[in-house]
Protein backbone atom coordinates (compact mmCIF):
# COMPACT_ATOMS: atom_id res chain seq x y z
CA UNK A 1 0.00 0.00 0.00
CA UNK A 2 1.08 3.55 -0.59
CA UNK A 3 -0.42 4.94 1.44
CA UNK A 4 -3.75 3.93 4.30
CA UNK A 5 -6.65 2.84 2.33
CA UNK A 6 -8.30 5.98 3.14
CA UNK A 7 -6.22 8.30 1.21
CA UNK A 8 -4.98 8.69 -2.12
CA UNK A 9 -3.06 7.66 -4.50
CA UNK A 10 -4.96 4.30 -4.00
CA UNK A 11 -2.70 2.09 -6.01
CA UNK A 12 -0.77 -0.87 -5.08
CA UNK A 13 3.11 -0.99 -5.13
CA UNK A 14 5.34 -4.22 -6.23
CA UNK A 15 9.27 -3.55 -6.08
CA UNK A 16 8.87 -0.30 -5.62
CA UNK A 17 6.84 0.43 -9.17
CA UNK A 18 3.28 1.00 -9.47
CA UNK A 19 1.38 -1.77 -10.51
CA UNK A 20 -0.38 -2.00 -13.85
CA UNK A 21 0.21 2.18 -13.84
CA UNK A 22 0.07 2.97 -17.96
CA UNK A 23 2.76 5.52 -18.23
CA UNK A 24 0.96 7.73 -20.23
CA UNK A 25 -1.34 8.52 -17.80
CA UNK A 26 0.93 9.55 -14.80
CA UNK A 27 -0.20 10.02 -10.93
CA UNK A 28 -0.14 13.32 -9.48
CA UNK A 29 -0.88 13.48 -5.69
CA UNK A 30 -1.92 16.78 -3.37
CA UNK A 31 -2.86 17.03 -0.05
CA UNK A 32 -3.07 20.67 -0.19
CA UNK A 33 -4.04 22.20 -3.37
CA UNK A 34 -7.12 20.79 -5.79
CA UNK A 35 -5.04 19.09 -8.68
CA UNK A 36 -6.92 17.92 -12.17
CA UNK A 37 -10.91 17.47 -12.39
CA UNK A 38 -11.29 14.38 -10.59
CA UNK A 39 -15.03 14.78 -8.63
CA UNK A 40 -14.74 14.71 -5.07
CA UNK A 41 -17.15 13.69 -2.42
CA UNK A 42 -17.57 17.07 -0.91
CA UNK A 43 -18.69 18.46 -4.32
CA UNK A 44 -20.55 14.87 -6.00
CA UNK A 45 -21.87 13.38 -3.06
CA UNK A 46 -24.31 11.35 -5.66
CA UNK A 47 -21.55 9.71 -7.03
CA UNK A 48 -20.58 8.53 -3.64
CA UNK A 49 -21.18 4.73 -2.88
CA UNK A 50 -20.80 5.09 0.76
CA UNK A 51 -21.30 8.62 2.96
CA UNK A 52 -18.19 9.96 3.81
CA UNK A 53 -16.95 11.21 7.12
CA UNK A 54 -15.02 15.02 8.12
CA UNK A 55 -11.94 14.60 6.05
CA UNK A 56 -12.85 11.33 3.96
CA UNK A 57 -14.64 13.92 0.82
CA UNK A 58 -11.54 15.04 -1.67
CA UNK A 59 -11.08 12.67 -4.61
CA UNK A 60 -13.73 9.92 -5.17
CA UNK A 61 -11.70 6.39 -5.85
CA UNK A 62 -14.13 3.22 -6.62
CA UNK A 63 -17.22 5.62 -5.26
CA UNK A 64 -15.36 6.51 -1.61
CA UNK A 65 -13.96 9.82 -1.32
CA UNK A 66 -10.68 10.03 -0.11
CA UNK A 67 -8.30 12.39 1.71
CA UNK A 68 -6.15 14.19 -0.86
CA UNK A 69 -6.66 14.99 -4.53
CA UNK A 70 -5.59 12.39 -7.17
CA UNK A 71 -5.22 12.87 -10.77
CA UNK A 72 -4.20 10.19 -12.98
CA UNK A 73 -3.14 6.23 -13.02
CA UNK A 74 -6.77 5.39 -13.67
CA UNK A 75 -5.43 1.88 -14.70
CA UNK A 76 -3.64 1.21 -11.31
CA UNK A 77 -6.41 2.48 -9.01
CA UNK A 78 -7.57 -0.88 -7.11
CA UNK A 79 -10.87 -2.33 -5.93
CA UNK A 80 -11.63 -1.91 -2.14
CA UNK A 81 -13.33 -5.18 -1.76
CA UNK A 82 -10.84 -7.25 -3.68
CA UNK A 83 -7.48 -6.06 -1.12
CA UNK A 84 -7.83 -8.90 1.16
CA UNK A 85 -7.77 -11.04 -1.48
CA UNK A 86 -4.67 -9.58 -3.04
CA UNK A 87 -3.17 -9.16 0.10
CA UNK A 88 -3.47 -12.41 1.44
CA UNK A 89 -2.67 -14.05 -1.99
CA UNK A 90 0.89 -12.09 -2.34
CA UNK A 91 1.35 -13.14 1.75
CA UNK A 92 0.71 -16.85 1.21
CA UNK A 93 2.87 -16.81 -2.13
CA UNK A 94 5.90 -15.34 -0.45
CA UNK A 95 5.81 -18.00 2.00
CA UNK A 96 5.71 -20.74 -0.46
CA UNK A 97 8.51 -18.68 -2.33
CA UNK A 98 10.57 -18.92 0.47
CA UNK A 99 9.18 -22.07 2.64
CA UNK A 100 12.76 -23.88 2.10
CA UNK A 101 14.57 -20.50 3.65
CA UNK A 102 14.78 -18.65 6.17
CA UNK A 103 12.09 -15.88 6.34
CA UNK A 104 10.39 -12.90 7.57
CA UNK A 105 6.82 -12.11 6.70
CA UNK A 106 5.11 -8.70 7.71
CA UNK A 107 1.79 -8.56 6.85
CA UNK A 108 -0.13 -5.45 7.42
CA UNK A 109 -4.00 -6.28 6.71
CA UNK A 110 -5.99 -2.65 5.52
CA UNK A 111 -9.60 -4.33 6.56
CA UNK A 112 -10.49 -2.85 10.36
CA UNK A 113 -9.28 0.84 9.00
CA UNK A 114 -11.28 3.01 7.39
CA UNK A 115 -13.32 2.73 4.09
CA UNK A 116 -14.28 -0.81 5.56
CA UNK A 117 -15.25 -2.05 2.44
CA UNK A 118 -15.69 -6.01 2.86
CA UNK A 119 -15.75 -8.71 -0.11
CA UNK A 120 -18.92 -9.54 -1.08
CA UNK A 121 -18.72 -13.03 0.34
CA UNK A 122 -18.31 -11.20 3.96
CA UNK A 123 -21.08 -8.65 3.61
CA UNK A 124 -23.71 -9.00 6.37
CA UNK A 125 -22.17 -12.02 7.58
CA UNK A 126 -21.20 -10.98 10.95
CA UNK A 127 -24.32 -9.05 12.50
CA UNK A 128 -22.27 -6.24 13.32
CA UNK A 129 -22.34 -3.96 10.20
CA UNK A 130 -19.26 -2.99 8.07
CA UNK A 131 -16.98 -2.83 10.84
CA UNK A 132 -17.89 -6.46 11.85
CA UNK A 133 -17.66 -8.01 8.50
CA UNK A 134 -14.37 -6.54 8.27
CA UNK A 135 -13.27 -8.11 11.20
CA UNK A 136 -14.40 -11.82 9.54
CA UNK A 137 -12.51 -10.77 6.38
CA UNK A 138 -9.49 -10.39 8.74
CA UNK A 139 -10.08 -13.38 10.57
CA UNK A 140 -10.10 -15.41 7.16
CA UNK A 141 -6.63 -13.60 6.08
CA UNK A 142 -4.83 -15.01 9.35
CA UNK A 143 -6.48 -18.63 8.81
CA UNK A 144 -5.12 -18.80 4.77
CA UNK A 145 -1.45 -17.88 6.53
CA UNK A 146 -2.09 -20.04 8.91
CA UNK A 147 -2.97 -22.72 6.71
CA UNK A 148 -0.46 -22.44 4.31
CA UNK A 149 1.96 -22.75 7.00
CA UNK A 150 0.74 -25.51 8.23
CA UNK A 151 0.20 -27.40 4.67
CA UNK A 152 4.03 -26.40 4.02
CA UNK A 153 5.04 -28.05 7.76
CA UNK A 154 6.46 -24.69 8.21
CA UNK A 155 3.96 -24.61 11.37
CA UNK A 156 6.69 -25.86 14.19
CA UNK A 157 9.56 -23.80 13.00
CA UNK A 158 8.06 -20.55 12.34
CA UNK A 159 7.50 -17.60 15.41
CA UNK A 160 3.49 -15.97 14.24
CA UNK A 161 3.11 -12.79 16.26
CA UNK A 162 -0.56 -11.08 15.66
CA UNK A 163 -0.92 -7.34 17.30
CA UNK A 164 -2.56 -4.10 16.67
CA UNK A 165 -1.22 -0.43 16.40
CA UNK A 166 -3.66 1.44 18.68
CA UNK A 167 -7.22 0.77 20.62
CA UNK A 168 -10.70 0.87 19.47
CA UNK A 169 -11.31 4.02 17.47
CA UNK A 170 -13.28 6.96 19.12
CA UNK A 171 -15.46 9.94 18.40
CA UNK A 172 -15.73 12.90 20.79
CA UNK A 173 -19.62 13.37 21.51
CA UNK A 174 -19.56 16.82 21.40
CA UNK A 175 -17.63 17.82 18.03
CA UNK A 176 -19.95 18.25 15.36
CA UNK A 177 -16.99 17.83 12.64
CA UNK A 178 -16.61 14.29 13.43
CA UNK A 179 -19.69 12.94 13.88
CA UNK A 180 -19.94 9.29 14.39
CA UNK A 181 -18.51 7.18 10.87
CA UNK A 182 -21.50 5.99 9.08
CA UNK A 183 -19.40 2.83 8.61
CA UNK A 184 -19.32 2.63 12.39
CA UNK A 185 -22.77 1.63 13.08
CA UNK A 186 -24.43 1.99 16.67
CA UNK A 187 -21.60 3.48 18.65
CA UNK A 188 -21.84 3.58 22.52
CA UNK A 189 -20.44 6.57 24.86
CA UNK A 190 -16.93 5.33 26.22
CA UNK A 191 -14.86 6.79 28.86
CA UNK A 192 -14.63 10.67 29.21
CA UNK A 193 -16.87 12.31 26.62
CA UNK A 194 -15.71 10.06 23.57
CA UNK A 195 -18.11 7.79 22.00
CA UNK A 196 -16.14 4.44 21.51
CA UNK A 197 -16.06 1.68 19.09
CA UNK A 198 -15.37 -1.12 19.99
CA UNK A 199 -14.50 -2.83 23.30
CA UNK A 200 -11.15 -1.11 25.36
CA UNK A 201 -12.11 -3.97 28.05
CA UNK A 202 -13.20 -1.43 30.56
CA UNK A 203 -10.06 0.54 29.88
CA UNK A 204 -10.12 4.37 30.08
CA UNK A 205 -9.08 5.62 26.40
CA UNK A 206 -9.31 4.72 23.27
CA UNK A 207 -7.34 5.34 19.88
CA UNK A 208 -5.68 8.92 19.68
CA UNK A 209 -4.87 9.26 23.18
CA UNK A 210 -2.02 8.23 25.70
CA UNK A 211 -4.29 6.44 28.16
CA UNK A 212 -4.64 2.50 28.41
CA UNK A 213 -7.48 2.05 26.04
CA UNK A 214 -5.29 4.18 23.21
CA UNK A 215 -2.31 2.27 23.58
CA UNK A 216 -2.99 -1.05 24.77
CA UNK A 217 -3.41 -3.82 22.53
CA UNK A 218 -3.71 -7.47 21.56
CA UNK A 219 -0.16 -9.53 21.59
CA UNK A 220 -1.04 -13.07 20.39
CA UNK A 221 1.91 -14.98 19.93
CA UNK A 222 2.02 -18.69 18.07
CA UNK A 223 5.28 -20.66 18.82
CA UNK A 224 5.15 -24.26 19.15
CA UNK A 225 7.77 -26.25 20.45
CA UNK A 226 8.75 -23.26 22.86
CA UNK A 227 5.26 -21.64 23.94
CA UNK A 228 2.72 -23.99 25.04
CA UNK A 229 -1.11 -23.43 23.79
CA UNK A 230 -3.02 -21.57 26.45
CA UNK A 231 -0.30 -19.68 27.87
CA UNK A 232 -0.57 -15.91 29.11
CA UNK A 233 1.77 -13.89 30.79
CA UNK A 234 0.39 -10.36 31.99
CA UNK A 235 3.87 -10.06 34.19
CA UNK A 236 5.57 -8.36 31.21
CA UNK A 237 5.20 -4.81 29.69
CA UNK A 238 5.88 -5.34 25.66
CA UNK A 239 6.16 -2.65 23.55
CA UNK A 240 6.40 -2.87 19.42
CA UNK A 241 10.42 -1.20 20.15
CA UNK A 242 11.00 -4.72 21.78
CA UNK A 243 10.55 -6.69 18.28
CA UNK A 244 13.53 -6.08 16.64
CA UNK A 245 16.05 -7.29 20.08
CA UNK A 246 13.26 -9.87 20.58
CA UNK A 247 13.25 -11.01 17.26
CA UNK A 248 17.02 -11.17 16.80
CA UNK A 249 17.16 -13.11 20.04
CA UNK A 250 14.81 -15.97 18.35
CA UNK A 251 16.66 -16.08 15.46
CA UNK A 252 19.96 -16.43 17.35
CA UNK A 253 21.28 -13.18 16.14
CA UNK A 254 23.36 -10.63 17.60
CA UNK A 255 21.65 -7.42 16.97
CA UNK A 256 24.58 -5.22 16.21
CA UNK A 257 25.06 -1.78 18.42
CA UNK A 258 24.49 0.44 15.53
CA UNK A 259 20.76 -0.53 15.61
CA UNK A 260 20.53 1.61 19.05
CA UNK A 261 17.73 -0.02 19.44
CA UNK A 262 15.09 1.61 22.10
CA UNK A 263 13.58 -1.97 22.88
CA UNK A 264 15.34 -4.23 25.06
CA UNK A 265 14.74 -8.66 24.33
CA UNK A 266 11.89 -10.03 26.16
CA UNK A 267 12.44 -13.73 24.24
CA UNK A 268 12.13 -15.12 28.34
CA UNK A 269 7.97 -13.68 28.06
CA UNK A 270 7.76 -16.21 25.26
CA UNK A 271 9.00 -19.17 26.98
CA UNK A 272 6.02 -18.04 29.55
CA UNK A 273 8.67 -16.30 32.26
CA UNK A 274 8.13 -13.76 34.83
CA UNK A 275 9.91 -10.73 32.85
CA UNK A 276 10.39 -7.22 34.07
CA UNK A 277 11.39 -4.91 31.49
CA UNK A 278 14.27 -2.37 32.29
CA UNK A 279 14.06 0.58 30.48
CA UNK A 280 10.62 2.88 30.45
CA UNK A 281 8.34 3.32 27.74
CA UNK A 282 7.14 6.63 26.52
CA UNK A 283 4.30 7.98 24.48
CA UNK A 284 4.26 11.59 22.74
CA UNK A 285 0.47 12.86 21.66
CA UNK A 286 0.79 13.40 17.72
CA UNK A 287 -1.46 16.62 17.67
CA UNK A 288 0.83 18.44 20.41
CA UNK A 289 0.98 22.20 19.00
CA UNK A 290 -1.65 21.48 16.52
CA UNK A 291 -4.65 21.46 18.86
CA UNK A 292 -5.44 22.85 22.31
CA UNK A 293 -6.84 19.78 23.98
CA UNK A 294 -3.94 16.57 23.99
CA UNK A 295 -4.42 15.54 27.37
CA UNK A 296 -2.71 13.75 28.21
CA UNK A 297 0.28 14.91 25.25
CA UNK A 298 3.40 12.95 27.19
CA UNK A 299 2.91 10.01 29.14
CA UNK A 300 6.08 7.24 30.53
CA UNK A 301 5.69 3.79 31.60
CA UNK A 302 7.76 2.60 34.19
CA UNK A 303 7.09 -0.85 36.42
CA UNK A 304 3.62 -0.89 37.41
CA UNK A 305 3.49 3.15 37.42
CA UNK A 306 2.68 5.15 34.32
CA UNK A 307 3.03 9.14 34.70
CA UNK A 308 0.60 11.67 32.30
CA UNK A 309 1.76 14.95 31.43
CA UNK A 310 0.25 17.59 29.56
CA UNK A 311 2.20 20.00 26.90
CA UNK A 312 3.25 22.48 29.46
CA UNK A 313 4.70 20.24 32.09
CA UNK A 314 2.03 22.13 34.69
CA UNK A 315 -0.43 18.87 34.65
CA UNK A 316 0.56 16.09 35.92
CA UNK A 317 -1.52 12.64 36.93
CA UNK A 318 -0.01 9.10 37.99
CA UNK A 319 -1.77 5.50 38.02
CA UNK A 320 -0.25 2.36 39.61
CA UNK A 321 -1.83 -0.01 36.66
CA UNK A 322 -2.11 -3.06 39.29
CA UNK A 323 -4.04 -1.48 41.69
CA UNK A 324 -6.28 1.58 39.06
CA UNK A 325 -6.04 -0.48 35.43
CA UNK A 326 -8.65 1.98 34.21
CA UNK A 327 -6.98 5.04 35.22
CA UNK A 328 -9.39 6.63 37.29
CA UNK A 329 -7.48 7.91 40.49
CA UNK A 330 -4.94 10.27 40.28
CA UNK A 331 -1.55 9.34 42.68
CA UNK A 332 0.30 12.03 41.96
CA UNK A 333 -0.57 13.83 45.18
CA UNK A 334 -0.37 10.54 47.67
CA UNK A 335 3.27 9.65 45.60
CA UNK A 336 5.20 12.98 45.40
CA UNK A 337 8.39 10.66 45.13
CA UNK A 338 7.39 8.63 42.17
CA UNK A 339 6.76 11.87 40.67
CA UNK A 340 10.09 13.49 41.14
CA UNK A 341 11.58 10.16 39.82
CA UNK A 342 9.61 9.70 37.05
CA UNK A 343 8.88 13.71 35.61
CA UNK A 344 12.87 13.58 34.99
CA UNK A 345 13.43 10.79 32.81
CA UNK A 346 10.17 11.71 30.72
CA UNK A 347 11.94 15.49 29.97
CA UNK A 348 15.13 14.08 29.04
CA UNK A 349 13.56 12.09 26.84
CA UNK A 350 11.44 14.47 25.43
CA UNK A 351 14.81 16.76 24.64
CA UNK A 352 15.64 13.48 22.49
CA UNK A 353 12.98 13.68 19.90
CA UNK A 354 13.66 14.95 16.70
CA UNK A 355 10.68 17.30 16.81
CA UNK A 356 9.68 18.07 19.67
CA UNK A 357 7.02 20.60 22.04
CA UNK A 358 7.96 24.19 21.83
CA UNK A 359 11.50 24.67 24.26
CA UNK A 360 9.44 26.62 26.55
CA UNK A 361 7.14 24.14 27.56
CA UNK A 362 10.50 21.66 28.05
CA UNK A 363 11.73 24.98 30.40
CA UNK A 364 8.77 25.05 32.54
CA UNK A 365 8.63 21.16 32.86
CA UNK A 366 11.98 20.83 33.92
CA UNK A 367 11.26 23.70 36.80
CA UNK A 368 7.59 22.84 37.54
Amino acid sequence: MAATGDRVPCVYVENRRVVNLDPTDPIKVSFKEPIGNEPTGRANPELLKMKHSHGHDFTIINGIGRIGYKTGGKSARWKDEDMADIFTEKAVSFIEKHQAEPFFLYFSTQDIHVPRVPNQRFVGKSGMGPRGDVILQLDWSVGQVIQALDRLNLTKNTLVIFSSDNGPAGTPVTDGDRAPRPEDGDMQKGFDVFHSVGSAGGLRGRKGNLYEGGVRTPFIVRWPGHIPAGTKNDTTVFSAVDLLPTLCAAAGIELPAEAASDGENLIDAFHGKRVRRTKPLFWKHYHIGKQDDTWPAWAMREGDWKLLMDESGQRIALHNLTQDRAEQTDASATHPDIVARMKPKLIDWIKTLPTSADPSCLHKASTK
